[in-house]
């Protein structure tokens, strides 16, 4: 296992930096008493966890510029919940995610080329739900927009069916539907001639605000905040908010934390944002208390950093 890069002192700097934050979480009684079944642990974060059950039926954002560390994160909570045996279904909309599969085997990779018929995603849904299965989708490079809007926009309305249909019959189990770069299926901007993303907004509005009871959690997660719709990202429980610069994901951000009444708070937890280290975020759920995490380094492969000239040495084919 590589070293991790970040350094040591990054999360007691940034304890100091902002006092009025409460202490990170895994000392805060208060955040413990919150979370229950702590039997199913995940050990997302340098030196500390997170019941696995306070996340799954969840409506939660992780957002963070590019070089955040935000792919970094998302992929370790995907290790960690697959580790459990917790059920998920994963968007990777950039191809980032999917080698969470090459070390937890029962992570399953499918591959989305075009539109698939409404029938067969939902069987595909059922089958991830009764199954408890963990699946991580994956669009190829000539796959439309379109098309990838109208597949997740099937797929996570049969998931909703099916968790409401369980959830009337009193069966209902736990499930994560988590969206990478999810601005591209909810975004704050759009064609009202785009039909897909208005369908697609009405129903993570419904999952987000109905879909706890049903057991179907909701995680978006996006580089670009500014980009995600303002009405979503008002109605989420649970926040990771890694560091942004830019004013336009800064208002993003304010729009994600409208649920916490005390002002002061909400300016603490902002003015941190843009000074926060790579890999470090604000852990803020329902109980409105900002704190300062950091993520553990994924243990798949991670493939989206940038290609360099040593690549030629590795990679390349030299003449003879």
């Amino acid at each position: 296992m590589s070293k991790n890069p970040h350094k040591e002192t990054d999360l007691r700097q940034l304890r100091v930096a902002y006092p009025a934050l409460a202490p990170v979480f895994e000392n805060d009684p208060d955040l413990a008493a919150l979370f229950k079944g702590r039997h199913f642990v995940l050990n997302i974060f340098d030196g500390g966890s997170i019941a696995a059950n306070s996340i799954l039926s969840a409506s939660s954002v992780l957002l963070g510029q590019s070089g955040s560390g935000k792919t970094n994160g998302l992929a370790a909570l995907l290790e960690e919940l697959a580790n459990v045996g917790a059920s998920f279904s994963c968007i990777d909309s950039e191809g980032d995610l999917y080698t969470v599969a090459d070390i937890l085997k029962s992570v399953k990779v499918i591959e989305v080329k075009n539109a698939w018929h409404e029938e067969d995603i939902y069987a595909l849904a059922l089958s991830t739900i009764q199954g408890i299965e963990r699946n991580i989708f994956t669009f190829t490079a000539t796959t439309t927009i379109e098309e990838r809007r109208r597949f997740v926009l099937n797929y996570s309305k049969s998931l909703f069916e099916i968790a409401d249909a369980r959830y009337r019959e009193g069966k209902a189990m736990p499930h994560l539907l988590v969206i990478d770069e999810a601005h591209l299926y909810a975004a704050q901007q759009y064609s009202s001639a785009d039909k897909w993303m208005q369908e697609l907004l009405f129903l993570f509005g419904n999952i987000a605000s109905m879909g706890r009871k049903r057991g179907l959690g909701l995680l978006m997660a996006t580089t670009r905040a500014a980009r995600l719709n303002k009405d979503i990202l008002s109605q989420v429980r649970m926040r990771w908010l890694m560091r942004a610069v830019e004013p336009a994901d800064i208002k993003s951000y304010r729009a994600a934390l409208n649920s916490i009444d005390d002002p002061n708070v909400q300016w603490n937890i902002i003015a941190s944002i843009p000074t926060l280290p790579i890999g470090c975020a604000i852990f803020v759920p329902d109980d409105g208390q900002g704190r300062p995490i950091k993520f553990r380094m994924r243990y798949s492969r991670h493939i989206s950093t940038t290609p360099t000239m040593e690549n030629y040495e590795k990679y390349g084919e030299k003449e003879v």
